[in-house]
């Protein structure tokens, strides 16, 4: 018998939110977002998608960057 993990980390489909993951940041199994290069257009964007998941799910959700360090780079253009 199986159960379901009691914390899960999502991905963003983009540099928006969707309808279906509003839904999902609802789930109280969700606590934190791991963003990509697909989330960033630049620094006003990704600020306002952080507020934006913060005012869905609260202020303490945990939000990562995939940031391997060397020579991946997920965000450059002024950061």
């Amino acid at each position: 018998m199986s159960t379901l993990p009691t914390k899960l980390v999502i991905d963003l489909q983009g540099p928006l939110l969707s309808d279906r993951e509003r839904q999902c940041l609802k789930h109280p199994a969700v606590s934190g977002v791991i963003l990509f290069t697909k989330n960033f257009n630049n620094k006003t964007q990704i600020a306002e998608l952080i507020e934006q998941i913060r005012l869905i799910k609260s202020s303490d959700i945990e939000i990562s960057v995939d940031q391997e360090g060397g020579r991946v780079q997920r965000f450059r253009n002024g950061f």
